[in-house]
């Protein structure tokens, strides 16, 4: 028969009339605790039965240390010592990283136009999922990867953007149950008319073809804007053909059309060939290097 350990009890004797037992209980790792009873002490009256004066003492929350040891850990992508509530692991793969580089880590692949998110260690299968972080997102940064989510499902021929720069809300083309082209439209977000065939501005008082005919024509002999481009060395994003300038930064360019291209040399960019490139920053060798650094 296996023995039980007699907890041990400590009685003190503070004064003539004030009683305090001290019960020490052994904890699982071997240690004691001193926890603090409050007694009744009983006196007894001559004049009649026993009478009860209990002491009121303050009592003090005793515990072990070990019992309660959580430590903290560093977080491998800032290299800083955090606390365990800061900690947040990767479905799947169960690699831990402290919440606010999490969040830096999913904004800025969704900058990239990238929905589906992987573990920054390079050849980990774990994946961010928006429902899986959503306690630890800011509602903007969720929603936004909602939207993206959404708008990734969508053909490339069934989608385009208002063309009125302060807008640029996703448009769908519909052409389903009509023989009929849409031309004139109406965007829901700006109510702006518009043309869905050319995807410019309403053109009033000229078709189509005729549009396309002038607009083909501008582009090749509007010199002006030619030179300008060339004096401002803008670029042509190569998926959408519009002009785009770069101000600062890297060369890694996010068209509004969606498209990541290389701003010098003019290519469509994926996140296996990306490399950050800035005269005042050092070169990344890939996105989630750059990641790691924000």
């Amino acid at each position: 028969m296996e023995t039980q350990k007699i907890p041990q009890i400590e009685i003190l004797d503070l004064e003539e009339e004030d009683e305090m037992i001290f019960f020490n209980p052994t904890s699982q790792n071997g240690k004691t605790k001193r926890i603090e009873i409050s007694v009744e002490h009983y006196c007894n009256d001559e004049r009649g039965p026993t009478k009860a004066s209990q002491n009121i003492i303050n009592l003090e929350d005793y515990y072990d240390d070990d019992d309660d040891l959580h430590p903290g850990f560093v977080c491998e992508i800032c290299v800083e010592p955090k606390s365990p509530n800061e900690s947040f692991t990767i479905k799947d793969c169960f690699h831990s990283y402290c919440t606010d580089c999490v969040k830096k880590y999913v904004a800025s692949k969704l900058q990239e136009s990238i929905t589906t998110i992987g573990c920054p260690v390079a050849g980990c299968q774990g994946l961010l999922e928006p429902d899986y972080c959503r306690n630890i997102l800011p509602q903007q940064v969720f929603d936004r990867w909602g939207n993206a989510l959404c708008e990734a499902v969508i053909r490339e021929d069934q989608k385009f953007y208002c063309p009125f720069k302060d807008c640029s809300a996703l448009l769908i083309i519909d052409n389903r149950g009509s023989r009929k082209a849409i031309k004139e439209s109406a965007c829901p977000h700006c109510n702006r008319m518009f043309c869905a065939q050319c995807k410019v501005p309403w053109h009033i008082g000229i078709q189509c073809a005729q549009f396309q005919k002038k607009l083909n024509v501008n582009e090749r002999n509007d010199n002006k804007l030619m030179k300008l481009a060339e004096k401002k060395k803008w670029k042509r994003c190569p998926n959408c053909s519009y002009y785009v300038e770069k101000t600062y930064g890297c060369d890694y360019i996010n068209c509004r059309c969606g498209a990541t291209f290389s701003y010098g040399k003019g290519t469509l960019l994926t996140c296996n060939n990306v490399a950050h490139v800035n005269p005042m920053f050092p070169r990344y060798a890939n996105a989630a290097d750059f990641a790691r650094r924000l």
